[in-house]
């Protein structure tokens, strides 16, 4: 099982894990982290065993919540970057399809699962799962995002003049190009 796999399967299991930290535990836990770190009364070592001992009480911290669509949203972190999914062969092997962007980077980037009624944006180490009740509500999603990120280009091919005219965004003599956009209907579910 590849790494991408396996953590959106523990991702998908925050649904209904009980092991959980709510966000307000969280600040709990890392304002004592802070207070130790900061205690000028404590030895170095004190402060490293204080820490060590409180590391054994980290649980994960749990964002699920419902969207108003009707849809389980899921929030994690997970320091990366977006091309462990676009190069994860099972990834794409369990039918997730890239959602282009204007915005796409490396540190951003959006897919799509038709088959499983999924959506998946991944910005800055910040993970977030659309779970989608069924066909409908996903196509929902999806007409949404449509909307939102307008039309998505796979690449644009152009000659010296044209990379000139995209740079300066202004006219330049002699200027051609071709934009080559994503067909958006492949994300759709028919129902």
């Amino acid at each position: 099982m590849s790494k991408v796999t396996e953590y959106l399967q523990s991702v998908e299991r925050d649904i209904t894990r009980t092991d959980c930290w709510t966000q307000e535990q969280a600040e709990e836990w890392a304002s004592r982290y802070w207070k130790i770190m900061h205690d000028k009364s404590l030895s170095k070592e004190e402060i490293k065993d204080r820490i060590a001992a409180m590391y054994g009480e980290v649980k994960p911290v749990r964002k699920v919540e419902t969207d108003e669509h009707g849809n389980t949203v899921i929030r994690r972190f997970w320091s990366t970057e977006r091309y462990e999914f676009d190069f994860d062969d099972d990834f794409r092997k369990d039918g997730w399809l890239q959602f282009d962007t204007n915005q796409d980077a490396w540190y951003f980037g959006v897919w799509v699962n038709p088959k499983t009624f999924r959506i998946l944006t991944y910005a800055e180490g910040d993970v977030t799962l659309d779970v989608c009740t069924d066909a409908e509500h996903y196509n929902a999603e999806i007409k949404s995002m449509c909307k939102f990120y307008g039309e998505g280009f796979e690449y644009i091919a152009c000659n010296v003049e044209g990379f000139q005219q995209v740079l300066l965004e202004g006219k330049v003599e002699g200027a051609e190009g071709t934009v080559v956009r994503q067909d958006r209907a492949e994300f759709f579910v028919q129902v």
